[in-house]
């Protein structure tokens, strides 16, 4: 059994398509498809079972599914036999991460791997173009950041999790309460709103570029901050789905129905190639790595409208 074996798996279950899984984990078809038939070979189960065009979980793989995320995260086991030991650990890391970043990945595996290496302490600050300067002088340890926004021999990187956006608006809104109606939701209706638009400076998200009439009413860098302002106020906001999510389950914003928008900039890890191989390193690394894969936006997405099903049943004009 491999981190690549079990990543595989863990992404070919919320993905149901081998085509799918291999597209997300940047492999081959025919790469995505050995890997399958191996794990199954492990398991002694098929896994999965072709319904239509998806493939549906077995039950034993049913059974498995909710293991997988931890098993990923919980690989440490590669350093029994070396000097590392997480409960001993004591270093200081620094890292630089955006908001949305630190709010929804970096934050719990934080407090995780504090949890298991009490003698870890962290330190983060704010994402800027300085990224590579401060891997490179050893100013930081783990850099956060868009997919290939570094580009040196010397920086390595492995994929994070990819962005989906969603719009949110407060409890009552008007757009809410048409939704609720049983109105359909286009791009007029919502750019009838004005927005709120979170500008990082960093994304290349050309493509996401607001029409005129969606230009915003306010724009700025930080989206812990907009929240607050969409609750007291009837502006529109683009938010990732696994950061959306938290606050529809809280009740704080409600996520429009609308047809997603093209899945955004790829988040990677970054790191300076002579902390490669440094197991204490090593470890936090994967941790981290273990809650970007827990739960994609997309899925993230899913389960948002999954908890308001006429929502779902609605006709849904095209952007």
């Amino acid at each position: 059994m491999t981190l690549e074996l079990l990543e595989f798996l863990h992404v070919l279950a919320q993905t149901e398509s081998v085509t799918g899984a291999a597209t997300r984990l940047r492999i081959s078809t025919p790469k995505s498809s050995r890997l399958l038939q191996k794990a199954r070979e492990i398991f002694r189960d098929d896994l999965f079972v072709r319904h239509g065009k998806a493939l549906v979980p077995t039950a034993f793989m049913k059974t498995l599914r909710p293991r997988l995320a931890q098993a990923i995260g919980s690989w440490e086991h590669l350093f029994e036999n070396a000097v590392f030991r997480p409960e001993t650990y004591e270093k200081t890391v620094r890292v630089c991460a955006m908001d949305s970043a630190l709010a929804t990945v970096l934050a719990p595996a934080m407090l995780e791997i504090r949890r298991r290496a009490p003698g870890v302490r962290f330190e983060v600050v704010q994402l800027d173009r300085d990224l590579l300067t401060m891997l490179a002088n050893g100013r930081i340890h783990i850099g956060i950041a868009p997919r290939a926004m570094v580009h040196s021999s010397s920086i390595m990187q492995q994929m994070l999790y990819a962005s989906q956006y969603v719009y949110v608006v407060r409890p009552g809104h008007p757009l809410a309460l048409r939704v609720e109606a049983g109105e359909k939701m286009t791009r007029d209706a919502i750019e009838a709103f004005p927005a709120l638009r979170i500008n990082t400076l960093l994304d290349d998200e050309s493509w996401l570029m607001p029409s005129p009439r969606e230009q915003g009413a306010i724009t700025m860098p930080y989206m812990l901050g907009a929240p607050r302002i969409i609750r007291e106020s009837d502006m529109v906001l683009r938010m990732t789905g696994r950061l959306a999510l938290e606050y529809v389950r809280s009740g704080e914003l409600v996520a429009l129905p609308t047809p997603w928008v093209r899945p955004g900039i790829e988040r990677a890890l970054y790191w300076h190639q002579r902390t490669d191989s440094d197991p204490g390193l090593q470890w936090i690394r994967s941790m981290i790595r273990s809650f970007g894969v827990k739960i994609s936006d997309e899925e993230a997405v899913r389960r948002i409208f999954s908890t308001s099903p006429r929502f779902l049943a609605k006709e849904i004009d095209e952007f």
